[in-house]
């Protein structure tokens, strides 16, 4: 059973109308190609968004998601803002033309990181109270005692009135009880507080709604402390449709609950289940937890969500934001990227497993791919077979796709997958809309294998295609 992965029109014309293989056959590993045109387009789908709402808002794009330079040069000439996670990523978004009022500083930060967001006067975001006492101390031991440092705080949770909400556990950011402490330490330093941030993971935008409303609590509690705050950070998660058909997932599922239920062996590598279970009553149980794999909704829906729910006092939450002359801060990554890039991998050969099912073997790794932590591959990749089979009719070929690695965990995709013929060596498979955390995130050199290599592609004004290294 195919799932079949959403392909924009862009990057179905440059799958069809380049020599993949001359491309493959500059680098001997992984190649991640991006596409400033699709996040331009995801740019214009946040700004447009939040324009009809008529209130203040920045949208700064999350370098951590991708190491391609093509998507912070586009972000730079699309004027939108850049959040930062470490030195290297500050550096590297100085080296695009980004200044300092257009940076914010995330994360959990060392010194160096730290004092180079201190010199380049940019909007940090304090993940602890140490963060800012270190801070504080790089301020008195500089050349500029007396400037003033924009700084919000993030917050690892919230209460929120009046919502069933059950919090999740964080690494991150600030207990709500340290928060007059830090008041003090800013009053006490110089420190230009300037609002709040939080980042909640996986939580819908009813739920987000919720966060928003309880930081207008701490905002109003920051005004009776005597400061003048201007940001209201709800940080990334906006999730997009990446399924050509969601009932693909739907059906696959089904196929697996049936086959449980059965007590039949499943399509996949060690009968992985995607957190399905079988109960004691004989019933499947943790089909909500499999179906979000994959979102149905546009990110551009959950927007409006979220700024239509209603406060407390029965005001759209927009109307709040405006009427405090507050600034929503989004820092979206994985939207921003949506059908902006692609992977592209070699065949080394196809083998039989030790239960005789099919292998086909990259000369890639989980590692390239992001697959070892962030995230799982599920959609079908796109074969490109380097001799055209002459079989007028050649044989389905299902297989699992496995990396080039010495462990066993190596699979790129750990559920069969149905090729229309057998892959051969050195023919290409292209993983679709990698852009985002799969490309490069975790990209690493086991056993000397080579790190990804990251290209850039557009159109020229004679409307050809070129492939090139980003600046």
């Amino acid at each position: 059973m195919k799932i079949q992965a959403k392909i924009s029109n862009l990057i179905q014309d440059f799958i069809d109308n380049n020599d993949l293989f001359k491309i493959k056959d500059s680098h001997e590993g992984v190649i991640h190609i991006g596409f400033s045109e699709g996040m331009k387009e995801n740019i214009q789908r946040f700004e447009s968004t939040l324009d009809q709402y008529d209130l203040d808002y920045r949208v700064y794009f999350a370098h951590k998601s991708s190491k391609n330079r093509t998507f912070v040069n586009c972000a730079k000439e699309q004027n939108i803002y850049i959040d930062v996670a470490s030195k290297n990523e500050l550096l590297s978004a100085l080296k695009s033309g980004f200044t300092g009022e257009k940076i914010e500083a995330t994360g959990p930060k060392n010194q160096d990181f730290l004092k180079l967001a201190f010199e380049n006067n940019c909007l940090i975001s304090l993940d602890s109270k140490s963060e800012l006492e270190r801070l504080i101390q790089i301020k008195e031991q500089s050349n500029l005692p007396d400037s003033k440092i924009q700084v919000l705080i993030r917050l690892n949770s919230l209460e929120i009135n009046g919502r069933s909400i059950q919090i999740k556990e964080s690494r991150f950011g600030v207990n709500p009880n340290q928060i007059q402490s830090m008041f003090d330490l800013c009053k006490n330093n110089n420190i230009d507080f300037q609002g709040f941030h939080f980042h909640a993971d996986g939580y819908d935008f009813t739920m987000k709604a919720g966060f928003l409303e309880a930081m207008f609590d701490l905002i109003k509690l920051s005004f009776q402390e005597g400061f003048t705050p201007s940001i209201i950070n709800l940080g990334g998660s906006f999730r997009d449709q990446t399924l050509e058909n969601y009932q693909d997932w739907s059906h696959y599922i089904e196929k697996i609950e049936q086959l449980m239920i059965e007590d039949q062996k499943l399509p996949t590598w060690a009968n992985q289940t995607f957190g399905l279970n079988l109960n004691n009553h004989g019933r499947i149980a943790g089909k909500e937890k499999a179906m979000s794999v994959f979102y149905n909704s546009r990110f551009e829906e959950d927007l409006r969500i979220l700024l239509t729910q209603n406060d407390a006092e029965n005001r759209a939450l927009a109307d709040v934001i405006t009427e405090n002359m507050l600034t929503l801060v989004v820092e979206p990554g994985f939207a921003l990227l949506q059908q902006a890039g692609i992977s592209l991998a070699t065949v080394i050969e196809t083998k039989k497993a030790s239960d005789g099912r099919n292998l086909v073997v990259l000369d890639a790794n989980i590692y390239n791919l992001g697959l070892a932590k962030m995230f799982k591959y599920y959609t079908e990749p796109i074969h490109i077979s380097k001799e055209q089979n002459s079989n007028s009719n050649p044989e389905k070929f299902p297989a699992f796709i496995v990396g080039n690695l010495c462990r066993e965990d190596d699979f790129i995709m750990d559920r069969l997958v149905e090729f229309d013929q057998q892959p051969q060596a050195g023919d290409i498979l292209i993983f679709t809309n990698t852009a985002a955390y799969h490309a490069g995130f975790e990209d690493a050199t086991p056993i000397m294998h080579p790190n990804s290599k990251f290209l850039t592609a557009s159109k020229n004004q004679d409307n050809k295609w070129e492939v090139r290294a980003p600046n």
